[in-house]
This record gives C-alpha cells, structure tokens and sequence, in this order.
C-alpha cells in the first residue's frame, strides 16, 4: 500500500463516499491500512497483514514464511480437533477423514497459503460443531458457542455466507414452532448480523470500485467461467444433468488428481451413496450426515442460480470438506464388518499410513531450494527494466530486492493499478505454472499496449521447477 498508483485508485474510491480532503486523507493514510489491506482479496481476517511484515522485516521471506504459517497451522489443527470432537464416537471415520486430507495435494497446499482457503479445515469444525450443538439445544442464547463460531466462519472466509443461511433456514424449518417458543432464534442473531453486514460490504465495495463482488472468481479466465457456468447448460434436461454429473467429477478428480473414468466414477459414487442412506436410516451418524448434505446443498445453490462457476479450481475446495466427510462415514459403515475378524482398527490405521506416506514422498519429490533466491541474479543477466506477474502469482513482491529494483507489475483480478513505463524495452514476467506464449502475451498486454517479442528463458532449472520466467523485448 506504499505504492502511489495504488493509493491513488483508493483515493478514487473512497472520493465516491466523502467529499472532505481531510478526512479523505486520513483514510488513505491510516484507516487504508488497517481496514483495506486485510480485505484487499477477499476480506479474510489476516491475510495481508501477515505478508505486510514481509515488507519492515530485514529477515528472508523464506524463513519468515515458515514464521507466519504458524497461525495458519494452529487453526487447521484446531478445525481438525473441532471435527474429531465432533466425531468422535466414530474413531476410525476421524482416521479416514485425515487420511483424505493427506491424499489430497492441492487441498494441503491450499492450507498453508496465506489466503482465506487456509481457513477452510477451522472453518469446517466451528459450523460441525455449532450445527450439532443447536440441534442438540432447544434453548437458544444470543450469545453461545453456536452463534459465535456461525459468525465468525462468515468473517474468515465469506464462502460460508451461504452456508450458515442455509443452516438457520434448516433449523427453522425442522423446528418451526420451537424456534420462537423457545428462543431457538437466538441462536442466529448474530450470525444474521455478520451475514447481512458482509453482504452489504460487499455490494457496497462493488458499487465504488466497479470490482467483481466475488474477487476470487474475478481472476478466472471468462472462458473458464463461462463454460463452468451452470446457466450456460440449461437448454435441455439432457444437457444440465450432463453438466452437473460431469462437472462434478472434474471437480473430484482436481481434489485428489485423479483420472478417474466416468464409468467408475458413477459406480464407486452410487455405491456409497447406498452405504450412507443405509447408515442415515439406521440412525448411524444422523446428525453429521445430515449437516455434510445441507452444506453441499448450500453452496449447489450457488452453482445453480450461476452465481459462481462450478470449475475444477480452489474454489471447490470448501466443498471437499463435507464430501470427504460423508466418504469417511461409507468407509467406516463398509469396513466395521471387519470387527470380528479385529480388522476395524487395522483398516483405518493402514489408510492413515497410506497417505502419510504419500504426503512424504510428495515432500521429498519437492525442488530443493528456493529458486526466487536466484531470481534477481538472472534479471539483472538478462537486463530486465521491470517484471509481470501472472495473475495472483505475487510472491516476488515479497522479496524487498526484487519490490525495489524491478517494481513488479501485478494483478489479482480485473483492476490494473498502473502500466508499463513505455521508455522501457526489455521486460520479464514470472509465472508459478508453465504458460502458452499466447497466454504471456495477454499478461503483458493488460499493462502495455506496445507489441513485445516473448521467449521462455531457457535456464529454467536454476528456479528448482518451482516458476518460470519469459523474457520480452519490445519489437
């Protein structure tokens, strides 16, 4: 938030609401920072804070990284209790559970981002937790456990607006009378307040900067949105069950990248769906079968109606939560039958190791080395003026050396905050992923209408695979 340009834009913003030059300086001075920088993306709570330290910090990102993930850490390990508490009279289901996460690559990496998706595993025990806990209570309070913790997921990550609507709705539909007798209303005040206050920042920050109210999605190619886009499939009953079964396993298959045929797929899902309406008649898990359903269907409304795309990308990740929770509930009604021949305990254990072990050797298969610790050297070889950032690809922002001498261009969204001086005539762009020249090109266009010349540097291994850098010199 140093940055002129930037400030600049916020200024404009903000000039949409006051009209007074003191005040309007205040907030760009002071209230930017503690108001607009930690809900820059996606009003998480302590998303750009943490990474401000990056920029007073004489300390190396690397190992400040490892610093600032700590937080990150003690929350997901607090969800997983929350979970495992909640669960808890079914031991070898919480050994399913973990082992699915385990198994999951892009979920685990997600987690220890600093991005709201790192959220998802507290966010997930606290409404557990709480929707049990109401169903258990007839009583409601204005201010309990159940209130607080609807109120705060909502305030972490608003993925979950939704969600806790759909939870209240639910709890006044199932308890229609009970819900005013006995003040069972209480229970969702609060969490009315923080949705209905999120809901208006949100539209609020639409409306003064023109910005997509789900940022997030903002930085999808419209391609990837539009053919992921429920409405866009409706012309046929055909059509949009298509969309619906297909997509669904495109969002699967991403969770645990797999290439998991359509045939099998349909199969191994039927299958288990049979298993957990047995376990749900049976009065097994009732409860939590019931609230892993409710918060698909939460967030299936957002597909439905075309708010959010149904696209095989982090975004689905809050869906993986109660997927694999019902999953861990058909493994454990499966593999219980195994009691007497004392398996029930063996079977579990050995998924649990099964995807440790993957985990290690995903590890160990990881690029020794931090390759951005290079970066610099090889801009300054190649005679680099300045450097683009793929879309959301903002790490090297943290590094202070490369901020200062190549003042990187960088979006995470629609908004360009500034353009590409046109004195200049050799420039780079760094991606995490490997891109089409094509795609480079498009980056380099949002900031310069110049035309460029672009190649792949070709001493890529110097990075340890873990980014790319493309040269471009102006033609």
């Amino acid at each position: 938030m140093d940055d002129p340009a930037v400030k600049a834009v916020y200024s404009e913003y903000f000039s949409h609401l006051i009209q007074n030059g003191n005040k309007l300086d205040w907030l760009k001075d002071f209230f930017l920072y503690l108001f607009v920088v930690p809900l820059r993306w996606t009003y998480a709570l302590g998303l750009s804070p943490w990474l401000n330290f990056a920029r007073i910090s004489a300390v190396n990102w690397e190992y400040l990284r490892v610093f600032l993930l700590f937080p990150y850490l003690l929350l997901s390990i607090l969800g997983l209790v929350l979970v495992q508490r909640s669960i808890r009279s079914n031991k070898t289901a919480s050994f399913y559970f973990v082992a699915l996460i385990l198994l999951s690559l892009p979920f685990t990496h997600w987690i220890l981002t600093f991005t709201s998706y790192s959220y998802h595993l507290f966010c997930f025990g606290l409404l557990l937790n709480a929707y049990l806990k109401t169903q258990n209570n007839a009583c409601g309070k204005y201010f309990n456990f159940s209130s607080v913790a609807n109120s705060l997921v909502v305030l972490f990550n608003y993925q979950y607006l939704v969600i806790v609507f759909i939870f209240g709705v639910s709890n006044f539909i199932e308890n229609p009378k009970d819900f005013f007798t006995k003040s069972r209303y209480k229970n969702w005040v609060m969490p009315f307040i923080f949705c209905l206050s999120s809901v208006i920042f949100l539209l609020l920050r639409s409306v003064i900067s023109g910005k997509h109210t789900s940022p997030a999605y903002a930085a999808l190619p419209d391609k990837i949105e539009g053919d992921y886009n429920f409405l866009n499939h409706i012309s046929g009953v055909n059509q949009a069950l298509d969309f619906l079964i297909l997509s669904f396993f495109d969002v699967i298959n991403y969770f645990f990248e797999l290439r998991l045929s359509l045939f099998f797929g349909i199969l191994i899902t039927i299958f288990l769906i049979l298993i957990i309406i047995k376990s749900y008649i049976s009065n097994k898990n009732k409860l939590i079968i019931k609230f892993s359903i409710l918060f698909i269907i939460g967030q299936y409304i957002l597909y439905l109606s075309g708010v959010v795309p149904l696209s095989p990308t982090r975004h689905q990740l809050i869906l993986f939560l109660p997927i694999i929770l019902l999953i861990s509930i058909a493994l454990q009604s499966i593999f219980d039958g195994f009691s007497a021949y004392k398996m029930n305990l063996l079977i579990p254990f050995v998924f649990l190791l099964f995807g440790a072990l993957y985990q290690i050797d995903h590890i160990i298969k990881m690029p020794r080395g931090t390759s951005l610790n290079s970066l610099e050297g090889v801009l300054y070889s190649q005679g680099v003026q300045s450097l683009i950032l793929a879309p959301c690809d903002f790490e090297p922002i943290l590094h202070p050396e490369i901020r200062v001498k190549y003042n990187p261009l960088y979006r995470c969204g629609p908004k360009i905050f500034k353009t590409l001086d046109p004195a200049l005539d050799r420039i780079a762009v760094w991606s995490l992923l490997p891109l089409d020249l094509s795609l480079i090109a498009s980056y380099v266009k949002d900031f310069s209408s110049e035309k460029w010349f672009i190649q792949p540097y070709d001493g890529a291994h110097q990075f340890g695979n873990i980014g790319f850098l493309y040269i471009a010199i102006k033609k």
